[in-house]
């Protein structure tokens, strides 16, 4: 008898619910407009900064975040926009020029 220790994984609970999951590329930086626009943003904004509350924490993300303007976003989302399509013709293989 097999005894499972833990939790389920979320893929184990789709698929005892019977949710329909579609495949998608490993996971890539590249791909993941946050990781290679946003967080690097932040981090730069954020550095070396202490803060005593969520609140705080909240308010100097935010602040930030409101101040990027519209084309910078617009870029950002080319720029993704190129890189997906990168990744969709080289099959999901690892790439490091594009």
């Amino acid at each position: 008898m097999l005894i499972k220790v833990g939790y389920p994984t979320y893929k184990e609970i789709l698929a005892m619910h019977r949710v329909a999951t579609l495949p998608h590329p490993s996971y890539s930086p590249d791909l993941a407009p946050p990781d290679f626009f946003l967080f690097p943003r932040l981090k730069r904004d954020l550095k070396g900064n202490r803060y005593s509350s969520v609140e705080h924490v909240q308010e100097a993300v935010t602040a930030p975040l409101k101040g990027i303007p519209e084309s910078e976003l617009q870029k950002a989302y080319a720029k993704w926009e190129s890189h997906f399509t990168h990744y969709v013709k080289a099959q999901g293989h690892y790439f490091e020029d594009y």
